[in-house]
């Protein structure tokens, strides 16, 4: 019995351009900017960020709940220095 191993089949240039196209064509419809590369074997995409609502939602409550915590913490409360004079006249603040 001989054992017959064959390397895989590469792609021709050609067969991989139209799976590079075909894939290219999910990214347009999400608002990418193609640009392919002269030999049309790869490409850069780009697009503006967006802005994610939900996230500024979120931040926007943390800030708001952070301020009213910080404001109900500190009311009424006073803050305290206590300045002496030790022996060579040097005011120390403690």
């Amino acid at each position: 019995m001989t054992d017959q191993t064959t390397a895989p089949v590469r792609p021709t240039d050609d067969e991989r351009r139209a799976a590079l196209t075909k894939a290219l064509r999910k990214y347009r419809g999400d608002g990418y900017a193609v640009s392919l590369s002269g030999d049309g074997l790869s490409a850069t995409l780009t697009r503006p960020r967006r802005v994610r609502g939900w996230i500024v939602a979120l931040l926007t409550l943390f800030t708001l709940i952070g301020g009213i915590i910080y404001v109900v913490n500190t009311r009424g409360k006073t803050d305290s220095v206590v300045l002496f004079v030790d022996e060579r006249a040097k005011v120390v603040r403690s």
